[in-house]
């Protein structure tokens, strides 16, 4: 196991290595300044948006949810989790969608909608995953109270 990790490991270094001197030999300096702009922006929304908001969610959920199994709980706050991240990732698409594109044939695609649907999907499968782990930790959990009864 110790040498797949480290044969991983060192392939990921290495591939990490040719990405960035790919980067270095192909992309001009102007476009990596852009990528570097990007690469903060990306943090400060992680680290400013993202983190935060799933901490209260996640301790509002953790109230709310105290009857259920913790890996119900998981389910549901990565269910929220991916939602958010699809919701930063559609609010550009949606604010030029409404402001009209530039190009007819760019942003055919109702985001908004689709945004919808998809928070509707990942809402209706965490609540079903989550509904049938913790049926199945009950069961289990009376299983083992029937099982120390009985000795």
């Amino acid at each position: 196991m110790r040498l797949a990790r480290g044969l991983i490991g060192v392939a990921g270094v290495l591939l990490l290595g040719v990405g960035v001197l790919t980067l270095l030999a192909d992309v001009p300096l102007w476009q990596l300044l852009g990528l570097g702009v990007w690469l903060a922006g990306a943090i400060v929304v992680h680290d400013g948006v993202l983190v935060p908001l799933l901490q209260v969610f996640g301790l509002g959920a953790d109230r709310v949810t105290r009857t259920l199994a913790h890996p119900a709980r998981l389910v549901l706050r990565t269910a929220f989790g991916i939602g958010t991240v699809l919701t930063i990732v559609a609010v550009p698409a949606i604010l030029a969608r409404a402001r009209g594109p530039r190009n007819a044939s760019v942003l055919q695609v109702d985001y908004a909608q689709a945004l919808a649907v998809a928070w509707l999907v990942i809402a209706v499968l965490g609540v079903a995953i989550a509904a049938v782990l913790t049926v199945r930790e009950r069961r289990s959990f009376v299983r083992r109270a029937a099982t120390a009864d009985e000795s």
